[in-house]
């Protein structure tokens, strides 16, 4: 799996928008860093049978 292409030729203000950006996703996906430090959604755990979509939707609701 590869990565987010660098936000090459923006200017600096703009990569200092993106960069950050570009990490948070990629650690979300697995793809940047450990793959022990990715996110679990809502969805992961309702798919593992740990909570219900109604358990979700009142957390989500809060």
């Amino acid at each position: 799996m590869s990565g987010i292409p660098s936000p090459d030729g923006l200017d600096e203000a703009a990569r200092r928008v993106l960069d950050p950006m570009i990490r948070i996703m990629e650690k979300r996906e697995g793809i940047g860093g450990s793959t022990r430090a990715r996110f679990v959604t809502f969805q992961d755990l309702i798919d593992l049978g740990l909570i219900t979509e109604r358990q979700a939707d009142d957390q989500i609701a809060r």
